[in-house]
């Protein structure tokens, strides 16, 4: 690569649309965030030096990325990989990356146990199932031992009645009816057996009695 040439940044596409990709002469050679570009005042046409630039960019990138993920997190609380996804989409570099998240987990700003009991009672009192809960998890990167931790320290032990008390509120009066109500637990995340027991109850109809034709 040249020592020197002419600088061309282009916006990557994808979330927030922060990441950007630097080329001289037409060649890329660094990715970086919107903000480390504007802070170090880049600009299309520039004449630089890309070891210069990239070096410039190391320098830079911590202080913004800190800046960014305490915004992210301003905003609502986030799990270690979710954040982390961010950042990386924003443009910054693995190593950057991995550095704010250490630095935010030593202080206390991230902690995935927190994270998946928060979670996990905001869904528990929306009425979700276990099943449906465990999936929210897996999708934030919380690891399995975080995961089961806080599943028995915040859910409720017995699903079934957890279960009654969301069929109390949309009562039915036939096989029909039961059949839908047992299909909004199951998509809510219980176990289906556990959504056909209580929707049948309610008609006082035993689920295994009842063939498909009758739903």
């Amino acid at each position: 690569m040249a020592e020197t040439g002419r600088l061309s940044i282009r916006t990557v596409r994808g979330p927030g649309g922060l990441k950007r990709e630097l080329l001289v002469d037409g060649h890329p050679f660094a990715t970086t965030s919107r903000d480390v570009v504007k802070a170090l005042e880049l600009q299309d046409d520039d004449i630089i030096s890309p070891g210069e630039v990239v070096e410039s960019i190391l320098a830079q990138e911590f202080t913004w990325a800190r800046q960014r993920g305490l915004r992210l997190l301003n905003h609502r609380d986030r799990s270690r990989h979710e954040l982390g996804r961010r950042l990386l989409e924003d443009g910054y570099s693995a190593a950057t990356t991995d550095a704010v998240l250490e630095r935010f987990q030593e202080l206390g700003y991230l902690d995935d146990q927190r994270y998946a009991d928060g979670l996990i009672r905001g869904k528990v009192a929306s009425g979700w199932g276990r099943t449906r809960v465990r999936k929210a998890l897996r999708v934030a990167g919380i690891d399995e031992p975080t995961a089961e931790l806080a599943l028995e320290r915040e859910y409720p032990p017995d699903d079934l009645d957890r279960a009654r008390e969301i069929a109390a509120r949309h009562p039915v009066s036939d096989v029909r009816g039961a059949a839908r109500l047992a299909d909004r637990l199951i998509r809510r995340g219980f176990d289906p057996s556990i959504a056909r027991t209580v929707a049948f109850e309610a008609i006082k109809v035993d689920p295994t009695s009842v063939d498909d034709s009758q739903e």
